[in-house]
């Protein structure tokens, strides 16, 4: 038997999550049959907000701010690819330590250990689903399973990180082979109604090298990539920051 509810349960005047104050709330979920519980589940969230404007660049709870990030591999130096949760939690600290406020993950999704840190740290969190989609970069990489894996796993990462208060954006790839022809406008396009399906709240973005080196006013953008940087919410340059300036003067909606 499937029970359906919801509960619209208002916060007055809560306290927001904040990069120098990462207040999270609790949410206690409890299965009653007669007077016995017996099932009990916890969900930590947070409260905040923010916005990316194409002129003024983004702002959490209504306070303007430069993004100080990192590309942060999932790697541990000399302890490997395996997740070791106070190795992560030391590598935020540093991160913090050192004037970080915001992380990108580099180019999968984040472990949950990353999340926890991120959250009860302040570190403002890319989230990165692909580093290949339909064509591969290395023979044995994602893009042998993406055809078939990619919409269950894209929004296995957003349903996952949908309460996630760190969690500011969503990327649908890095450095992507299949960004310069139609297949990949069409890929762009399904991998962002995939996401929004799940969590509508959040910007997405991709990550995209192949400006780096154009000079703005004399080279096109190519019109495959043009179409895609449309269809997300956040234009992600990798590299190219002497064209920055330039992007914004040609295309002033895009958020860069």
């Amino acid at each position: 038997k499937e029970t359906l509810f919801e509960d619209d349960t208002v916060i007055d005047d809560p306290v927001l999550w904040d990069i120098d104050n990462p207040y999270r709330y609790k949410l206690v979920s409890e299965v009653i049959v007669g007077e016995d519980i017996i099932d009990t589940y916890e969900t930590k969230f947070g409260v905040r907000y923010f916005e990316f404007d194409a002129d003024e660049g983004f702002s959490l709870n209504g306070k303007y701010m430069k993004l100080h990030g990192v590309s942060m591999h999932h790697d541990l130096g000399a302890l490997g690819a395996a997740t070791n949760a106070r190795a992560v939690e030391r590598q935020m600290e540093i991160m913090k330590d050192m004037g970080v406020n915001a992380i990108r993950v580099t180019h999968n999704p984040a472990s949950p250990e990353l999340l926890e840190a991120a959250n009860n740290l302040g570190l403002l969190v890319v989230e990165e689903a692909f580093d290949s989609w339909n064509q591969s970069k290395k023979t044995y990489d994602y893009g042998r399973f993406f055809s078939t894996w990619a919409e269950h796993d894209i929004k296995e990462m957003v349903d996952r990180g949908k309460n996630e208060p760190s969690i500011i954006m969503w990327s649908i790839g890095n450095e992507i082979y299949d960004t310069t022809n139609a297949n990949g406008v069409e890929t762009a396009k399904n991998l962002v109604r995939w996401v929004k399906e799940i969590d509508p709240t959040r910007p997405t973005t991709v990550g995209e090298d192949k400006t780096r080196g154009d000079k703005v006013n004399v080279t096109p953008i190519n019109q495959y990539i043009k179409e895609i940087f449309d269809i997300v919410d956040v234009v992600g340059l990798n590299y190219s920051e002497n064209n920055y300036a330039g992007y914004h003067e040609q295309f002033p909606d895009w958020k860069i």
